[in-house]
């Protein structure tokens, strides 16, 4: 039996940051609030949530990527 299912990608870039402690609030918020907002406004789930953190030139940056499936 063949499923078909319908995922998105959604990303957030956040940066430049000066101090870890800054970027890891801001990094924190932002991604509850995306997780919030897809599950409320779009009826989405979160399959999955994966960020990292770069460090060029003494300034962090960073990105979030959600997989969401749409019911």
């Amino acid at each position: 039996m063949e499923h078909n299912r319908n995922y998105e990608l959604s990303t957030i870039e956040l940066g430049p940051y000066d101090r870890l402690a800054d970027l890891h609030r801001d990094l924190t918020n932002h991604a509850e609030t995306a997780v919030t907002l897809a599950n409320q406004t779009d009826g989405q789930t979160v399959v999955s949530i994966s960020h990292s953190i770069v460090s060029i030139d003494g300034k962090l940056y960073a990105s979030i990527l959600m997989t969401l499936k749409s019911p």
